[in-house]
């Protein structure tokens, strides 16, 4: 993507993303309907599943302050998780729902949370969750599926405005840049291979 594509153009990048991932995953009607049948059961639990995710968050050094240099007060994090654990359960996994988790990801980038907390506090969730739903092996699937999509759209869009991001402050294309990160890792797995004992 040149740095002439519109935010239009961006969107769209991002919404195909959405559905490509749905296919990768398996998303289906039938994952939905799944979903759906397990919300009630486990949305019970929103407050317990917020609360233990949010702990693992409150006791990363680096999470807090990137909380503080973002002005985001606890219960207005919270209210944002509340409002996303919902989304899981209760979002098409359609044009609409990428764009909602779109903006969780542009949220991120403003306030400069690193993707690695986004994968942790992913698998705080799912940690909750499983805690407290009593699932079978169908329907915990369905919510493990849900889990990992909404992570994919959050990442890619995370990267997508980064790269966006760097390609305006620079002037240099998404495509010069992937070749960049292309031709210097090569070079940096070599250095990091041969330090491992990898060959």
């Amino acid at each position: 993507m040149s740095n002439k594509h519109t935010a239009e153009d961006i969107l769209r990048e991002i919404i195909d993303a959405g559905y490509r991932s749905r296919r990768y995953l398996g998303i289906t009607d039938e994952t939905l309907r799944l979903l759906r049948e397990v919300s009630d059961s486990v949305l019970a639990h929103k407050n317990e599943i917020v609360d233990g995710a949010m702990a693992s968050l409150m006791q990363e050094e680096t999470c807090l302050s990137v909380a503080q240099k973002a002005a985001l007060s606890t219960e207005r994090a919270r209210a944002l998780f509340l409002y996303w654990l919902e989304l899981v359960f209760t979002g098409g996994y359609d044009e609409k729902h990428s764009l909602q988790v779109t903006k969780i990801g542009l949220a991120h980038v403003k306030a400069g949370v690193p993707q690695i907390f986004m994968v942790n506090q992913m698998g705080a969730f799912a940690r909750e969750i499983i805690k407290r739903c009593n699932c079978d092996p169908e329907h915990l699937q369905a919510v493990m599926q849900a889990l990992y999509w909404n992570l994919a759209v959050m990442i890619y869009s995370y990267q997508i405005i980064r790269v966006m991001v760097f390609g305006r402050a620079t002037g240099i294309s998404s495509e010069v840049y992937d070749r960049l990160v292309h031709l210097y890792s090569k070079d940096l797995y070599s250095q990091l291979a041969k330090e491992l004992g990898v060959k």
